[in-house]
């Protein structure tokens, strides 16, 4: 197979696809064919795809949303693709309709002939979580026919991968997106996830598909990060932890962060799903682990020993001793813990563990080593994935 018909960027996400157990029906509509294809280029695309229409002819197109709309090329004709693609998901196969998810694009691109509105494509994804929406107005007379359909396809395969919850990066498939185009893409949550949006909830709770709105989650064994992606190290140190403690731990993906920039809806999106069929995950607000105190009393938190270290350091609390102690004692007041595990300083390239960190007096019970070692960050394999 060439690389042309399959290039690097789109085998890498098209094979991580194959691999996660999220399962869709996609209708598409205008463009779109290549994305299905390089979907069946690599083996495995059974586990991917229950069913692919191709709704070209406006009658085929009419007989799938039950109306005929008002402008084809539309983000309301995609939203309704997708609602009936997830519905037709549901339909073939029940039992596994929590990683299920639809699909609908609608696309005008360049034919033969000269055309005089926009090219452009509209896209939706449905599921028990949300709806992502991506628009894209396309530079006219930028781009031949087989051009456009490639970037349509890019499009396509990129809003597929967050659905799915690769745990590769994805953004690359947007790179031949030039400034003369222009594309936009929100996450639109359904019900408990949208009142956690708006902050009227602080936590949501997500378990095979089902989002569960909380107030405070109680004894809880807890692994937090931004988790981008998920990796081996995060899960082998997730069932150390749980070996240790006899706890079912659960992950934390908190979208303000005190080190990192915020995350928004769409990416949290996508990196919820890369925990489908693999570990309950917590979505939250909270950065700093005095917040998360009171959101998780009694819980234990896992971490490495960098974090350990940055919890018991005035640097972090505005050089003041004071204010550190007593972040830590409302740790304490709350019933938390802290268990640390060994991480190798990817600075000095040394391996730190709990007795390397200077613990304030009285705190020492606060704390707990972990024996665990993994030398994987996702730092690391975002760069080594980067497709040059």
């Amino acid at each position: 197979m060439s690389d042309m018909y399959l290039p690097q960027d789109v085998a890498q996400v098209v094979q991580a696809m194959h691999q996660t157990p999220r399962r869709m029906v996609l209708q598409f509509a205008g463009a779109g064919s290549q994305g299905l294809a390089w979907l069946h280029a690599l083996p495995g695309s059974s586990s991917t795809i229950i069913e692919a229409s191709d709704r070209y002819a406006t009658a085929s197109l009419v007989d799938a949303l039950g109306y005929t709309p008002a402008k084809f090329t539309s983000l309301e004709v995609a939203i309704d693709l997708a609602k009936g693609s997830l519905a037709r998901a549901q339909l073939l196969e029940p039992t596994t309709s929590v990683s299920s998810f639809g699909v609908g694009l609608t696309a005008t691109i360049a034919t033969g002939r000269q055309k005089r509105g926009e090219h452009r494509l509209a896209l939706a994804t449905w599921d028990s979580l949300g709806s992502l929406h991506v628009t894209l107005q396309l530079a006219k007379g930028n781009r031949d026919r087989h051009e456009e359909e490639a970037l349509v396809s890019r499009v396509l395969l990129h809003a597929l991968a967050l659905a799915a919850g690769v745990r590769v990066p994805v953004d690359n498939l947007l790179a031949d997106i030039t400034a003369a185009d222009h594309i936009t893409q929100t996450f639109v949550p359904h019900e408990h996830w949208h009142a956690f949006a708006e902050n009227t909830i602080p936590l949501v709770h997500i378990a095979d598909g089902i989002a569960t709105p909380a107030q405070q989650l109680e004894r809880q064994l807890l692994l937090s990060g931004s988790f981008h992606p998920l990796h081996e190290g995060h899960l082998e140190l997730a069932a150390a932890a749980s070996q240790h403690t006899g706890l079912t731990a659960c992950f934390e993906l908190p979208l303000a962060n005190a080190d990192k920039a915020t995350i928004d809806l769409a990416s949290a999106y996508g990196r919820l799903q890369q925990f489908a069929g693999v570990a309950p995950v917590v979505l939250s607000h909270a950065p700093l682990f005095t917040d998360k105190a009171h959101l998780y009393p009694n819980s234990t938190f896992v971490v490495g020993a960098d974090t350990a270290a940055r919890l018991v350091d005035p640097r972090f609390y505005g050089d003041d001793a004071e204010q550190m102690k007593d972040a830590l004692e409302q740790l304490r007041h709350a019933g938390c813990r802290v268990l640390v595990a060994g991480r190798l300083d990817p600075t000095s390239q040394r391996f730190l563990e709990l007795s390397d960190i200077d613990i304030p007096a009285g705190l020492g019970a606060l704390f707990e080593k972990l024996e665990f070692r993994r030398d994987i960050s996702s730092t690391a394999l975002r760069h080594d994935t980067q497709v040059t």
